[in-house]
């Protein structure tokens, strides 16, 4: 890419004019060691040599504190392109600085799980309207679970908690009639899964005898007698491996009644674990299917379906992705597609100059989406999520925070002394944890690999 330092003005004048740009070849990742910008100052970025052919940059770094102001500046400016995100993305100088040190995790194939899940999620917030068979990519798309699997491959530990959070924030502006009630309870019940993903995508030791069973079954297509011998079931009955491999399909459906049965009559819900175990032995009913999602669709608790679909999407390699016509195939390829700082933006507006266009309404935005009802929304630099679009919206902004005020509701039905307050912030400070956990092994990773090379 080519670089430039210019001042607002400067950047205005050559949006306005197409006037030529004196600008340095650069890779983007000498601005780590370099001081911070100042106040109008930014950092603009060109996939071609502008001195040669005049064109909109496709980055622009900006101070943290002056993005809204730029933002609003852009957009009062009526002969420039709008939204401008959708041309280029506009970014704040400490995202820039966590993106060039950004590398991509050790297990990538612990995103498959996510499909799982999204087609669970999908199931789940339609409210008994959608079954397996009638989910589509597109809806699948629009869920937290494959969202915050793009941010795992595309976004560096950093920005998990702001893709979480994000995500939510553009529900509330773009879908306010929307189904919040489910989507929270979808976030809250995501959080354990989430948490085990990261562990094993990051290449962390395991903690926990779930993410040891991830280990496994990425390894082996399934998990061994031992693992699966140490996980807590919600009932005395746990049945080894070998004896529900050798049992006929409906002695293994009655393990799974039983299981669910005294899932069901705990007071707390279950354990992550309890709830696991009850999905991991529906993944043994039908091994390489998601035959058992419908009927998993009616039980109460909404945990277990999530766990069933990020399971059965990962044994046996992967093999549930090919059932009805390949739809975990299709949003895999989806998920799989890795953005880049010197390509164009894909989505139409950022979260950012969302916002901001929030304050006087999104009349005119209707008009520049790629599809009717669909907006696409850069939640945070190279992370894009698809949110349905086409109510009217109210002008004053709520943030999440206001969200999770006004709706708390029960985990289950027999879950009321945890709200929903304490539960968002909860996946907010375990992802937080995750965080902190997955710098200090990279620093750690950094410190070895100078040692190294010293001797």
């Amino acid at each position: 890419m080519w670089k430039a330092y210019l001042s607002r003005r400067q950047l205005l004048e050559q949006l306005l004019s197409d006037r030529i740009i004196d600008a340095a070849f650069d890779d983007g990742k000498k601005i780590r060691k370099e001081p911070s910008l100042d106040a109008d100052q930014l950092i603009v970025f060109w996939r071609r040599d502008p001195s040669q052919e005049p064109e909109l940059p496709n980055l622009i770094v900006a101070p943290d504190a002056k993005i809204s102001e730029i933002l609003a500046l852009f957009g009062s400016t009526p002969q420039l392109p709008s939204p401008i995100t959708a041309f280029c993305r506009v970014v704040s100088e400490t995202d820039f600085r966590e993106m060039s040190n950004f590398e991509a995790g050790f297990k990538e194939r612990i995103l498959d799980g996510f499909v799982g899940m999204a087609i669970s999620e999908v199931v789940i917030v339609s409210n008994g309207n959608l079954r397996f068979n009638d989910v589509g990519p597109a809806a699948c798309k629009r869920s937290l679970s494959y969202t915050f699997g793009k941010a795992l491959l595309n976004c560096s530990a950093h920005f998990l908690p702001v893709a979480v959070d994000g995500w939510y924030k553009v529900q509330k502006l773009v879908n306010p009639q929307g189904n919040v009630d489910l989507m929270n309870q979808v976030g809250v019940g995501s959080t354990a899964i989430f948490n085990v993903a990261c562990e094993v995508f990051y290449g962390l030791p395991p903690t926990t005898n779930l993410s040891e069973a991830c280990y496994e079954i990425l390894e082996l297509g399934e998990p061994s007698d031992h693992v699966w011998s140490k996980l807590k079931s919600p009932t005395s009955t746990h049945p080894s491996l070998k004896i529900l491999g050798e049992s006929a399909r409906e002695e293994r459906g009655l393990y799974l009644q039983d299981a669910l049965k005294g899932l069901a009559n705990l007071k707390s819900g279950g354990s992550d674990e309890e709830v696991a175990f009850c999905a991991l032995l529906a993944t043994r009913i039908a091994p390489g299917s998601f035959e058992h999602m419908n009927m998993l669709a009616s039980f109460p608790n909404r945990r277990v379906l999530l766990w069933y679909g990020f399971f059965a999407a990962l044994q046996r390699r992967g093999s549930a992705l090919k059932g009805n016509g390949g739809l975990g195939l299709r949003v895999r390829r989806d998920l799989f597609r890795v953005s880049s700082l010197s390509e164009l933006p894909l989505a139409d507006i950022s979260l950012a100059e969302l916002t901001v266009a929030s304050r006087s309404g999104f009349d005119s935005l209707s008009k520049k989406l790629g599809h009717s009802n669909e907006i696409v929304v850069e939640i945070c630099p190279l992370l894009e999520g698809s949110f349905r679009f086409g109510f009217k919206q109210d002008k004053v902004f709520e943030t999440v925070e206001t969200i999770q005020q006004q709706t708390k509701i029960p985990f289950s039905d027999s879950d009321r002394e945890m709200s929903l307050v304490d539960k968002l912030d909860l996946v907010r400070k375990l992802l937080a944890e995750i965080t902190a956990g997955v710098k200090n092994v990279q620093a750690s990773s950094a410190k070895t690999k100078a040692v190294t090379r010293k001797k």
